[in-house]
Parts: structure tokens; sequence; C-alpha cells
């Protein structure tokens, strides 16, 4: 997954440390958001997983996180 991540184009700069969200749409692209699945509220949505940007630049999943 963090292949996935890598592969994904940011409209933005990561910030070390923060929590990120990962997410898929059909026929689209991933994409990550601040946004928890709960903010979102939105059925064509599919949480994949929780990640953080570590000091290495490696983004870690946050296996402790709830996704629904």
């Amino acid at each position: 997954m963090t292949d996935f991540l890598s592969a994904i184009k940011f409209g933005f700069k990561p910030i070390v440390g923060l929590k990120y969200y990962l997410y898929k749409r059909q026929n689209i692209e991933g994409f990550i958001s601040v946004c928890s699945p709960e903010w979102w509220n939105r059925q064509d949505l599919e949480c994949l997983g929780c990640y953080q940007l570590d000091l290495n630049n490696k983004w870690e999943e946050l296996t402790n996180e709830v996704i629904n």
C-alpha cells in the first residue's frame, strides 16, 4: 500500500507526523486527505487506511485507527 501512496500525485506537500486517510473512488485515482471517513460521509468513497509520513519520507500505516 505504501507503493500506492508514493505513486499518488499530491496537490500539496504532506507534513511529517500528520495523519492522512487514503481514499479511492470508482474510475478515479486514489487520493489522501486529512479528513476522516466520518467527515466525508459519502458512499462513493472507500477508505483504504490511515497513514502518517515519517521523518524518512516513508508512509507508515496507523493500524490502531478505526476505519469505517
